[in-house]
């Protein structure tokens, strides 16, 4: 964990006056370290300045502790957390955890990339009961007509939208188990349309 001591030690006061915005992304990425022990390095970045506050080495990522530790230790280089208005993710357990907790009034904009690869499972099981040649052209029909109506949602430009495309989803003879999954998230997914946060990145630093 040298990394994250010495940040950790060049903290204070380093980013005292320099601008940030109000919407900031965050991601965890899974490194080997000197020793050859696996440690995931915690990264928060303004969304709209490019800054990169501290990063902060830990051992996971699934509790809220090393959150607290990153936003903490981000905080005493000068991040304003009343000002914060939205912060993006891959939807880790600790992050969403430390947000509802601790900055309660913040916004979850979940990470758009990270949602396509958990919904890669949902895609394999919804085109997975057929076999055969004819079956194989009919899978990648399914496949296509659903990824279609996902991007309806992900992407769409206003609720109303995403709401519309939702119920042709859900109509779809494989879409029901998708259409629930994404209805269930929707306003995470969607806050990036929101005014208020504005300059919201719907990706995390890592993309």
């Amino acid at each position: 964990a040298d990394l994250g001591q010495v940040a950790q030690a060049s903290v204070p006061g380093q980013l005292q006056g320099i601008a940030q915005s109000k919407e900031l992304g965050t991601d965890g990425l899974w490194a080997r370290v000197r020793g050859g022990a696996k440690r995931v390095v915690l990264l928060l970045a303004d969304s709209i300045t490019g800054l990169l506050w501290p990063p902060l080495v830990a051992q996971g990522e699934e509790s809220v502790g090393p959150w607290q530790r990153l936003f903490a230790q981000a905080r005493r280089a000068g991040l304003d957390w009343d000002g914060i208005r939205g912060v993006t993710s891959d939807g880790a357990q600790g992050v969403i955890a430390f947000l509802g907790q601790t900055l309660a009034w913040v916004q979850h904009q979940r990470c758009v990339w990270h949602l396509w690869r958990n919904l890669a499972g949902d895609l394999a099981q919804a085109t997975a009961n057929t076999a055969g040649a004819v079956a194989d052209a009919v899978r990648t029909q399914v496949r296509a007509e659903l990824v279609a109506l996902i991007h309806g949602v992900i992407d769409a430009q206003s609720y109303e939208q995403a709401e519309a495309a939702l119920v042709i989803l859900r109509s779809h003879p494989q879409g029901a188990a998708i259409a629930q999954f994404l209805n269930e998230h929707l306003d995470h997914i969607l806050v990036h349309l929101v005014a208020y946060y504005a300059g919201l990145h719907r990706v995390t630093p890592e993309w």
